[in-house]
Formats: structure tokens, sequence, C-alpha cells
């Protein structure tokens, strides 16, 4: 019995971002590599050009009620010009998720966050910065992330958990889910 576990994951929730080539769709599934691992791949959206980008770390995968199925590398979204991919991992420690960014083409991958608590989320590029889901706090905050100077900026401070962030097209609004409890999540917006 082979099973397949997909996270499609675009850009933004409108489309998948143009680049070079057309459009690209990013993702994580396990079980596409024939030996129950996975990664991340990369595909045209006529399912052509299918390619993996990198492989799992790790075997340890999570399935929980509250955040759902969360694999060793997850959530890469694709930046605007089509050129990077920020994502997931738990390459520094089987149980602590920091951002990574790499080149569309796998490459050149570097760790942009090196904290003791949980930094995951969708880690959604703008035009020269992400937004990502951190614990640094206590609880899950979002945070703004330059990647060339590493500095984290605090965007939110709710006392509840919130995830799933994504730019607006013009890039000066955040929309996020906010756990209101369990099962329950309400959509929020932040100007940044």
């Amino acid at each position: 019995l082979l099973i397949f576990l997909f996270h499609v994951c675009y850009f933004s929730t409108a489309a998948p971002p143009p680049n070079a080539t057309g459009q690209l769709i990013a993702f994580t599934a396990a079980g596409l590599d024939g030996q129950g691992f996975g990664g991340i791949w990369l595909v045209q959206p006529n399912g052509t050009g299918f390619r993996q980008l990198i492989a799992f770390a790790n075997p340890i995968f999570e399935l929980n009620n509250v955040h759902g199925l969360q694999l060793p590398e997850d959530h890469p979204a694709i930046s605007p010009d089509g050129k990077k991919i920020a994502f997931v991992s738990t390459r520094g420690h089987a149980f602590n998720k920091e951002i990574y960014l790499m080149d569309i083409n796998g490459s050149n991958r570097r760790r942009l966050t090196d904290s003791p608590d949980l930094d995951t989320g969708r880690p959604v590029a703008g035009e020269k910065r992400l937004v990502f889901s951190t614990a640094r706090v206590g609880n899950q905050d979002l945070a703004i992330l330059d990647p060339v100077t590493l500095a984290v900026t605090r965007l939110t401070t709710s006392a509840l958990e919130e995830t799933e962030p994504a730019w607006s097209p013009d890039g000066r609004t955040i929309a996020f889910t906010r756990f209101l409890s369990q099962g329950q999540k309400q959509v929020w917006l932040v100007d940044t």
C-alpha cells in the first residue's frame, strides 16, 4: 500500500506566482519518491516539469486536530519574483521548526531563523520580507522577517494563536487566521 500525502502551497490565495518560465506550483508530498519519504516538489500547472527540490530531513510527521498534517519540510511559498522559495523545516532539530529560504531550483538553502521556540506557519514572501508565525513570546503570533538582515519584528500580540498569513496584492495588509477555540478560526487583517 502506497500512500501519497500532499500539501499544495501557492504564493497567494489567488493563483501561483508568475516567473520567468510561466507559473509554478510548490508543494510538499510524502511517498512520491518511492521510499516512503518525500519533500518539497515543483510542477507547472499543466503537470509538466515535475521535480523534487529537497528531500525530507527526517521521517517525523505530525498529525493533530488543530493544525492537521505537519511534515518535516512544509509550507513552501514562492517569492513574488519567482526566484526563491521560503519553507518551514525541522533540519536543524527534529522537533523545532525554523524558516528556510532556497533558490527556485532547490540550491542555496539557508536557515533564516534560529529560535528555541517554534517558527512555523506558511512563510509568505512579500517584496523584501517574509511573514510567519512564531512562538518566541509564548503563543503563536505573526512576525515579519527581513531575509537580508535576519531582523524579526513582532506584528501581532494577541493571547490567541495566529497562523496562516497571506500578503495582500499591494503588500500593505496581511490576512491571517486566529484560533478562537478547538476547530474555530476567524480571518483577521493587520496593516504592515
